[in-house]
């Protein structure tokens, strides 16, 4: 099957919902207000045609759609969509399946319900509120044209400036992500593995976190400074503003120890604390 083939989208799709090793291979999802439950599914078909006739469908049989969305991939279409099940409760996800089987206009589909605890996939990155109206995708190529001058042209000073950017970065990530509604520094750390990753920053992993030895390793795969400089400067500075927040710590930094750009198989952080002399 074809890298671009529609079908195989569906499968790198739903492996994004299920597994944190890849990144999404789509820029950008519908926004979706409401808030997922355990009584949401969420679905992604192929159909010949537009699916409208499809949503009419699932809308009849006890589903309501709270988002959808429909893309054309070639001469097909791909629709990624959250329902709420309004009738079936515990048979939700047979019964959604046997509609989507007897579709005649449908070709492929994936689906799976959501936990009562999960993040909404269809947030990220696209417009998390009302406030924003544009949402810039931006090449990684184009990027490390716009940065790669500053480590090149002002030495330790540019590090410094890649630095506070990243925590400039953490900031807006920090506020836009709403990271202070979760209570558990382990819930903090899964929706900011989610995010990085979802914004094309990196596949962050944070491992063997404990707060109170000052404790953990941060595994970085993909980076977004891949080959911009020595090191990634910037994702340090990113990582140690969001590491503080999210242990109320000031003291609090990330130790870059591996890089890609020197050679490692992987850039590796590990966490320390700020020495009192």
């Amino acid at each position: 099957m074809s890298e671009n083939d529609p079908l195989d989208l569906i499968n790198k799709l739903n492996d994004f919902f299920n597994d944190k090793t890849a990144y999404i291979p789509r820029v950008c999802f519908s926004e979706t207000k409401s808030n997922l439950g355990e009584n949401t599914l969420l679905a992604i078909f192929l159909s010949k045609e537009m699916p409208m006739g499809s949503i009419e469908a699932l809308s009849k049989d006890g589903f309501s759609i709270i988002s959808f969305q429909t893309d054309l991939i070639g001469d097909k279409y791909i629709t990624y969509c959250a329902l709420e099940d309004t009738k079936y409760k515990e048979g939700a996800i047979e019964h959604l399946d046997q509609i989507f089987k007897n579709e005649k206009n449908i070709l492929g589909y994936k689906m799976r319900k959501s936990s009562a605890l999960e993040k909404n996939p269809f947030t990220f990155p696209a417009k998390y509120s009302d406030k924003i109206e544009q949402a810039l995708c931006l090449d990684i190529d184009i990027f490390h044209a716009m940065y790669r001058s500053i480590p090149n042209s002002l030495g330790s000073g540019g590090d410094y400036l890649m630095y506070m950017s990243g925590v400039s970065m953490a900031d807006g990530i920090w506020n836009k992500y709403n990271f202070s509604n979760y209570d558990e520094f382990e819930d903090q750390f899964l929706l900011l593995e989610d995010v990085l990753r979802t914004l094309g920053l990196g596949i962050v992993s944070f491992m063997e976190i404990d707060p109170l030895k000052s404790e953990g390793k941060i595994t970085i795969k993909n980076s977004f400074e891949e080959s911009l400089s020595e090191s990634c400067t910037m994702f340090r500075g990113l990582l140690t503003e969001l590491v503080k927040r999210i242990f109320e710590d000031q003291k609090m930094e990330v130790i870059e120890t591996a890089c890609v750009n020197k050679g490692d198989p992987e850039c590796i952080f590990e966490l320390a604390r700020i020495r009192d002399f």
